[in-house]
């Protein structure tokens, strides 16, 4: 049964022709098929994975084999803070070059980006991602039953925010405490820059309002309760312990791979930006070749410049061909055009439905966010609606009255900040952004997880 895996906007050709060759390879490998059971449809700079096989059994599988203990995400942890020393030194050599530079020299810097982006695109991004998002499935359904069983729904929200706390900071929960001692905001700015994305071509930098949003936190933080405490509420078996312990380290490394997956697409983006210089095109154009393509290019030392032009107005199809991703332009075949639209009318046929990750109810007008540009149509008491959130959305969120994502669980961003702002906040619907329009009016009832257009007005 084919549905939509996940959906991202502002995300380059490059990036996605590099993340999709390791969903194939693992897809191939679970699923036992040479079938397509995966495809990817980029159409004017937004993107949307669509699979064939279950994407929560495909993760439970590696989770199982990789994710299953802390000492493993520890190792993952520390092999990385090894990559990231690599990539630093590695970007800071090939800085010398530039526009004359002998292609050669072009090309094997081209490999060394190229070879950590594979090495992070597999545990660093596809995996864990996966991985994450299933174990995150079922571990909402395990914990939801332990509050249930030993009848502790009055101590749910406190023991929800207790679980989930992670095992280390991060870059965001960084920059709050240097907020707090003091330190300069375009210090911050500067120190932080490398949050702005993960797509190694197209970004857009971070300013001192978005570091400043970053740094509003809770005036008197809530006391947590300890491992310890949890385990005597929660009574958990063997399993359900290990399944408790796991969690911070889970919710840690989520956010962590995604600080080194921006940080190596940082590093890396004066290659970029030398790459435009010396075929004369505009920076942004060469998100829209593949890694091979952009290969053959250094190796001929030559672009298509009237190809590339022709891909900015039509929507693709990036799929396997052979061993190698293939693009289809223009005219989508038939066959992913089927498979498009009839997901698209089931979901037009379904209720808004999602997980409760913060509870409490609102109503307001709706503000669809697609980009980040979006964010400044948000005001004080709107809901907001989005695929995912990222840190680059707290602007708005702060403004929000409620947040309604398609994507994520109780450790999701869009759930984490809700937590901490206590805002009303529903995940997981899937469909949010496909039913509701900027400008409905709805009433968000995050205690039974409904969301109830009441009518349209006027955006």
């Amino acid at each position: 049964m084919w549905q939509k895996l996940l959906a991202r906007e502002g995300v380059d050709l490059t990036t996605i022709s590099g993340i999709n060759s390791v969903y194939y390879e693992l897809i191939d490998e679970f699923a036992k098929t040479k079938s397509e059971l995966f495809f990817t449809l980029l159409e004017g700079k937004n993107f949307t994975h669509f699979i064939g096989i279950d994407p929560h059994g495909l993760g439970r599988n590696l989770y199982k084999k990789l994710f299953n203990s802390p000492e493993q995400i520890k190792r993952y942890y520390e092999n990385g803070k090894v990559l990231l020393r690599e990539i630093k030194k590695s970007a800071a050599r090939w800085k010398r070059l530039s526009r004359t530079s002998d292609k050669k020299e072009l090309l094997k810097a081209y490999k060394d980006f190229r070879r950590q982006f594979e090495t992070i695109n597999h545990i660093y991004s596809i995996y864990s991602w996966l991985s994450i998002e299933a174990w995150q499935n079922d571990f909402e359904k395990l914990l939801s039953s332990l509050i249930k069983k030993n009848k502790l729904e009055d101590k749910k929200e406190k023991i929800i925010r207790s679980v989930y706390k992670p095992w280390k900071n991060t870059a965001v929960y960084e920059i709050q405490e240097k907020i707090k001692k003091g330190v300069d905001i375009e210090k911050l700015v500067k120190e932080y820059q490398f949050l702005r994305s993960w797509c190694v071509v197209w970004y857009r930098p971070i300013d001192k309002a978005w570091v400043r949003n970053i740094g509003k936190t809770e005036e008197k933080p809530e006391k947590l309760l300890s491992i310890k405490q949890i385990i005597a509420l929660l009574k958990p078996n063997k399993k359900e312990k290990r399944f408790l312990a796991l969690a911070p380290y889970m919710v840690f490394f989520k956010d962590w791979r995604d600080d080194l997956r921006r940080m190596h697409a940082y590093s890396w983006s004066f290659f970029f930006e030398l790459l435009a210089s010396r075929f004369d095109i505009d920076y942004r154009n060469i998100g829209y070749l593949t890694l091979n393509e952009l290969e053959d290019c250094l190796k001929k030392d030559a672009i298509d410049k009237k190809e590339i032009e022709s891909r900015k107005n039509n929507p693709c199809i990036i799929t396997l061909g052979g061993s190698n991703i293939k693009v289809i332009w223009s005219k989508i075949p038939k066959r992913y055009y089927d498979i498009i639209k009839q997901i698209e009318e089931k979901e037009k046929q379904l209720s808004i439905k999602g997980f409760t990750a913060q509870k409490g109810k609102a109503k307001g007008k709706v503000i669809v966010v697609k980009s980040y540009h979006d964010i400044k149509k948000v005001k004080k008491g709107h809901i907001l609606v989005a695929n995912t959130t990222h840190p680059n959305y707290l602007p708005a969120m702060q403004k929000a009255a409620a947040f309604i994502t398609n994507e994520g669980g109780i450790a999701s961003h869009a759930a984490i900040v809700s937590r901490e702002m206590k805002k009303p906040c529903i995940v997981g619907t899937k469909i949010a952004t496909k039913v509701l329009k900027t400008g409905d009016l709805v009433e968000v009832d995050a205690e039974k997880g409904i969301i109830k257009k009441i009518k349209s007005i006027s955006s």
